[in-house]
């Protein structure tokens, strides 16, 4: 999701119509949360890949889910990081808590703020709801 958003927001810089206009149907399909932003420059943007761990109380949970892989840019929120794990195939429970580094991830911070590398890990702390 996070990668058409970005691609939609390039095609939009570029005038390419078509484009966004494919994109922006993919994206209204799924239902994407989509925000509009001003923007001063476009430039492009390396992808960070990083990895997300599953963990909770419950071992039901635990054993649920393996590890995986995701690709973000810098400027991703951690609440966009939050739709694109509640948009994918993991299929993960709402009430979460997302650590990186050893402290709570707050939703408005990026992942320049951050300061997340390649491969940084990122902790999905899953509240069993009983």
């Amino acid at each position: 999701i996070l990668v058409d958003v970005y691609k939609l927001g390039q095609c939009i810089r570029q005038g390419d119509t078509d484009g966004a206009a494919v994109l922006s149907k993919k994206l209204a399909h799924i239902r994407a949360p989509l925000a509009v932003n001003s923007f001063k420059q476009s430039k492009e943007q390396p992808t960070i890949k990083i990895i997300i761990k599953i963990d909770s109380t419950d071992e039901r949970i635990n054993n649920q889910y393996k590890d995986f892989s995701m690709n973000v840019y810098p400027s991703t929120t951690v609440h966009e990081l939050r739709t694109a794990l509640e948009y994918s195939k993991h299929n993960l429970p709402t009430n979460q808590s997302l650590f990186v580094n050893g402290h709570l991830a707050h939703d408005k911070m990026t992942m320049h703020e951050l300061n997340i590398q390649t491969n940084s890990l990122f902790v999905l702390f899953i509240i069993p709801s009983w």
